[in-house]
């Protein structure tokens, strides 16, 4: 659906201590085949929380079954070489928008919409 472009990503996050929402919006959101790992293309950042998912740009899709941090999260997404950046689909404590707050386990609920041009 989105590895010929032409689509954008929105999340939409809730502070568990706040019950603020936050949005993070990137115009550009490709990702690519199988045979690319599912290569992640995100640009064009905006939003009223800081680009914690721009960073992970060319990063694969890990699963629990392949990565430590996918395996630690319980929930598979594009981690990185490290185990940062933001965890919307985590489990337990793990559930998690950097920079958002000052400690883990900062969000109640989040939110994925993807629009593609047809």
């Amino acid at each position: 659906m989105t590895k010929n472009g032409g689509c954008k990503l929105r999340f939409h996050v809730q502070h568990a201590g706040t019950s603020g929402w936050y949005w993070a919006e990137y115009s550009t959101f490709v990702v690519a085949d199988e045979t690319s790992g599912y290569q992640l293309t995100v640009a064009g950042f905006s939003g009223n929380v800081h680009d914690s998912f721009g960073p992970y740009n060319g990063d694969t899709f890990k699963t629990p079954d392949q990565d430590v941090c996918a395996a630690m999260y319980a929930g598979g997404f594009w981690y990185g070489s490290y185990c940062g950046g933001p965890r919307v689909n985590a489990a337990d404590h793990w559930f998690d928008w950097p920079q958002l707050a000052v400690s883990f386990d900062n969000l109640m609920y989040s939110q994925m919409w993807l629009q593609c041009a047809l």
